[in-house]
């Protein structure tokens, strides 16, 4: 029930960001640099400025992506049919959006696994409290 870090790597608020920055008219350099440091993974910085530097010499962005073997298959696949349409900024969106949903499922998840053994270990601290002050109660009793 883990959440793989290719779902992490760049999931964040910055996302909407860099969609505006993509399709606006921000110098590429500029914009791949800010686009490799809100990964915040090393690895996955180092991917991107790979991927920036094989596309600022033309080679297909999604053969890029493919070679450095950190993205997923579907990221591969929808940066290709982005690239071939003409949107490659809506898809790359799309594919941010699909990743930050499956991350809010994985942590609803965790979340619900999680609530139930919240509720045993207050359970067992409240019985613990609850035998704490009535046990002096039942031995003074037993004394009398």
């Amino acid at each position: 029930m883990g959440v793989p870090a290719e779902r992490l790597g760049g999931y964040g608020d910055r996302r909407a960001n860099h969609h505006v920055m993509i399709r606006g008219t921000f110098d590429n350099q500029r914009l791949d640099n800010q686009l490799a440091g809100a990964t915040g993974n090393s690895v996955y910085e180092k991917a991107v400025l790979r991927v920036r530097d094989d596309v600022a010499v033309g080679y297909p962005v999604n053969m890029s992506l493919k070679q450095t073997n950190l993205f997923p298959h579907m990221v591969i696949q929808m940066t290709a049919i982005g690239e071939e349409a003409g949107a490659l900024d809506a898809m790359l969106f799309k594919v941010a959006e699909y990743y930050e949903q499956e991350v809010n499922n994985s942590v609803d998840a965790l979340a619900s696994l999680i609530e139930p053994m919240i509720m045993v270990i207050i359970g067992v601290l409240v019985g613990g409290m609850v035998v704490g002050m009535y046990l002096p109660i039942f031995k003074l009793a037993a004394v009398v």
